[in-house]
């Protein structure tokens, strides 16, 4: 092999590398901005730290008005759609999972798509 060929596999080798390695470290950026979010009746709340989200949010359901109170990683796609990250199944269907949820670089949006309910914003508390 020549050194123009070697030169050209190191090269490629270096930016696929490059691209893994970049790739990897988007997923592990949280662009919501850490502290506590209040629902307007400010009886839930979202807790967000450096790397992770929780939901102390009411559940109403045919079963009545449940509380869930749930911490979990969390991503935010390039659309602004928030998505916890390693939910059960049954967090997904019942719990956390059932709600959209969307972060605009100033609040948070509950969307419930089972219902007509109008969206809930949960803003940053001063």
């Amino acid at each position: 092999m020549t050194m123009a060929g070697r030169s050209r596999i190191i090269l490629v080798s270096g930016l696929v590398y490059l691209f893994v390695a970049v790739g990897g470290c988007r997923n592990e950026y949280h662009p919501i901005i850490v502290g506590t979010y209040s629902s307007p009746s400010g009886d839930e709340e979202i807790v967000v730290s450096e790397s992770k989200i929780r939901f102390k949010i009411r559940l109403n359901d045919s079963n009545g008005n449940k509380a869930l109170d749930k911490t979990y990683d969390y991503r935010v796609q390039s659309d602004g759609s928030l998505e916890p990250v390693g939910m059960t199944s049954v967090d997904g269907a019942f719990g956390v999972g059932r709600f959209d949820w969307y972060w605009d670089g100033e609040k948070i949006t509950q969307e419930d798509t089972r219902s007509n309910a109008p969206a809930k914003v949960f803003m940053l508390k001063q």
